[in-house]
Protein backbone atom coordinates (compact mmCIF):
# COMPACT_ATOMS: atom_id res chain seq x y z
CA UNK A 1 0.00 0.00 0.00
CA UNK A 2 2.73 2.45 0.95
CA UNK A 3 4.80 1.44 -2.06
CA UNK A 4 1.93 2.11 -4.52
CA UNK A 5 1.23 5.45 -2.81
CA UNK A 6 4.86 6.47 -3.32
CA UNK A 7 4.63 5.63 -7.02
CA UNK A 8 1.44 7.65 -7.43
CA UNK A 9 2.61 10.68 -5.44
CA UNK A 10 4.54 12.27 -8.34
CA UNK A 11 1.55 11.98 -10.67
CA UNK A 12 -0.84 13.37 -8.07
CA UNK A 13 1.51 16.26 -7.34
CA UNK A 14 1.87 17.10 -11.04
CA UNK A 15 -1.92 17.03 -11.50
CA UNK A 16 -2.37 19.35 -8.51
CA UNK A 17 0.25 21.79 -9.82
CA UNK A 18 -1.28 21.79 -13.33
CA UNK A 19 -4.75 22.36 -11.86
CA UNK A 20 -3.48 25.27 -9.81
CA UNK A 21 -1.82 26.85 -12.84
CA UNK A 22 -4.98 26.50 -14.92
CA UNK A 23 -7.19 27.97 -12.19
CA UNK A 24 -4.81 30.89 -11.71
CA UNK A 25 -4.63 31.60 -15.46
CA UNK A 26 -8.45 31.71 -15.59
CA UNK A 27 -8.75 34.06 -12.61
CA UNK A 28 -9.16 37.22 -14.68
CA UNK A 29 -12.06 35.90 -16.76
CA UNK A 30 -13.88 34.55 -13.70
CA UNK A 31 -13.70 37.90 -11.91
CA UNK A 32 -14.84 39.86 -14.96
CA UNK A 33 -18.43 38.70 -14.55
CA UNK A 34 -18.45 39.91 -10.96
CA UNK A 35 -17.06 43.34 -11.91
CA UNK A 36 -19.62 44.02 -14.66
CA UNK A 37 -23.09 43.23 -13.26
CA UNK A 38 -24.82 45.62 -15.68
CA UNK A 39 -23.84 43.38 -18.61
CA UNK A 40 -25.44 40.38 -16.92
CA UNK A 41 -28.82 42.08 -17.26
CA UNK A 42 -28.45 42.23 -21.05
CA UNK A 43 -30.08 39.17 -22.57
CA UNK A 44 -27.65 37.27 -24.74
CA UNK A 45 -28.94 35.73 -27.93
CA UNK A 46 -27.49 32.43 -29.04
CA UNK A 47 -27.16 31.69 -32.74
CA UNK A 48 -27.89 28.06 -33.53
CA UNK A 49 -27.61 26.28 -36.87
CA UNK A 50 -29.67 23.12 -37.06
CA UNK A 51 -28.40 20.99 -39.94
CA UNK A 52 -30.34 18.03 -41.27
CA UNK A 53 -28.91 15.78 -43.97
CA UNK A 54 -32.18 14.49 -45.44
CA UNK A 55 -35.94 14.69 -44.97
CA UNK A 56 -36.88 11.48 -43.22
CA UNK A 57 -39.51 10.91 -40.57
CA UNK A 58 -36.97 9.89 -37.94
CA UNK A 59 -34.74 12.89 -38.59
CA UNK A 60 -37.73 15.26 -38.68
CA UNK A 61 -38.84 13.90 -35.29
CA UNK A 62 -35.32 14.45 -33.95
CA UNK A 63 -35.30 18.06 -35.12
CA UNK A 64 -38.74 18.64 -33.61
CA UNK A 65 -37.53 17.10 -30.33
CA UNK A 66 -34.47 19.35 -30.23
CA UNK A 67 -36.58 22.45 -30.81
CA UNK A 68 -39.11 21.39 -28.14
CA UNK A 69 -36.35 20.62 -25.62
CA UNK A 70 -34.73 24.00 -26.19
CA UNK A 71 -38.10 25.73 -25.77
CA UNK A 72 -38.74 23.80 -22.55
CA UNK A 73 -35.46 25.13 -21.17
CA UNK A 74 -36.33 28.73 -22.06
CA UNK A 75 -34.52 29.00 -25.38
CA UNK A 76 -37.34 29.92 -27.71
CA UNK A 77 -36.80 31.19 -31.21
CA UNK A 78 -36.95 34.96 -31.32
CA UNK A 79 -36.14 35.28 -27.62
CA UNK A 80 -32.82 33.93 -26.42
CA UNK A 81 -32.35 31.91 -29.57
CA UNK A 82 -31.79 32.77 -33.22
CA UNK A 83 -32.16 29.51 -35.11
CA UNK A 84 -31.33 28.85 -38.72
CA UNK A 85 -32.46 25.48 -40.10
CA UNK A 86 -30.70 23.79 -42.99
CA UNK A 87 -31.58 20.66 -44.96
CA UNK A 88 -29.23 19.29 -47.61
CA UNK A 89 -31.85 16.83 -48.94
CA UNK A 90 -29.21 14.07 -49.19
CA UNK A 91 -27.07 16.11 -51.60
CA UNK A 92 -23.40 15.99 -50.59
CA UNK A 93 -22.26 19.18 -52.39
CA UNK A 94 -25.15 21.06 -50.78
CA UNK A 95 -24.21 19.65 -47.38
CA UNK A 96 -20.60 20.79 -47.87
CA UNK A 97 -21.78 24.26 -48.85
CA UNK A 98 -24.02 24.45 -45.79
CA UNK A 99 -21.17 23.33 -43.53
CA UNK A 100 -18.84 26.00 -44.96
CA UNK A 101 -21.49 28.70 -44.46
CA UNK A 102 -22.17 27.65 -40.89
CA UNK A 103 -18.49 27.43 -39.93
CA UNK A 104 -17.63 30.77 -41.53
CA UNK A 105 -20.66 32.47 -40.01
CA UNK A 106 -21.57 33.85 -43.44
CA UNK A 107 -25.31 33.44 -42.94
CA UNK A 108 -27.22 34.72 -39.97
Amino acid sequence: MLDSLKRLSLGIALIAVASGILLYSDLRSRNRSQRLPQQAAVQKQFRVALIQHASQVVLDDGVRGVIEALAARGYSEGGKLVMRRYNAEADLPTANSIAKDVVSGATT
